[in-house]
């Protein structure tokens, strides 16, 4: 795993809500992210920090602007080309772990491999290895329905990581999560951004999660506010 090098500029992004009628989110945001570097971006509810997060992993399209993802404007990319860059470059953490209810936690992790089974043996490893490295090498033939809060979280994080991405994208990965639990995820993310490189996005409205980055921006109104 190495880091993702992101370079935005001027991105701009608006949706409809009628039918002549559009609400603009992003308003020409520019910002570097360095190869490993991790970045928490804060700011209030419905600023646009969840569809920034949205954009540099390529399940929108921005109005305006360019992301540059080590070199590549990930902007101009067809679909096919999109679908391929979120599933081996990027692994996405949400507030809700969104683990199918009906598979194991191993099966689970697996999810984001079954467009490649031809390496099935390697991805069954991989994944026993990213349940050790959460702390739930024992837990990987329960239900998510048989885990605890924090440790479905945790089986999500090792999901996240399966196909070794460049790029985490976390959207309030803690934000369901107590005290305890959200110390021992935020240690496990920045174990991974520490020692694989891999660049972090976190968008958290907590300030214990966004001090744990290296560094912070601000989204209000759509636009960057200086801290």
């Amino acid at each position: 795993m190495s880091g993702a090098d992101i370079k935005v500029s001027n991105l701009m992004k608006s949706f409809p809500v009628t039918s002549s009628a559009s609400v603009d989110v992003l308003k020409g945001i520019s910002f570097d992210v360095l190869a490993g570097e991790s970045l928490a971006v804060t700011g209030p509810s419905g600023s646009g920090k969840s569809t920034l997060l949205q954009l540099l992993g390529a399940m929108e399209f921005p109005g305006d602007g360019e992301i540059i993802i080590n070199g590549r404007d990930i902007t101009r990319l067809d679909e096919a080309a999109r679908a391929d860059f979120r599933n081996r470059e990027v692994g996405f953490i949400f507030q809700s772990h969104y683990l199918l209810p009906q598979l194991t936690a191993l099966d689970n992790i697996l999810v984001p491999t079954w467009n490649s089974r031809k390496d099935s043996d390697k991805h069954i490893e991989r994944a026993h290895k990213r349940l050790k490295q959460v702390g739930l090498s024992k837990f990987g033939q329960r239900l998510p329905g048989q885990l605890s809060g924090g440790e479905r979280q945790r089986v999500a994080v090792a999901r996240a990581l399966i196909m070794e991405p460049a790029l985490i994208l976390a959207d309030e990965p803690a934000g369901a999560l107590d005290r305890t639990n959200t110390e021992s995820l935020m240690n496990l993310l920045l174990e991974i951004n520490n020692f694989e490189k891999a660049t972090l996005v976190l968008v958290t409205h907590s300030e214990f999660c966004a001090a744990a980055m290296q560094r912070k921006i601000s989204i209000v109104d759509g636009k960057l506010e200086r801290l």
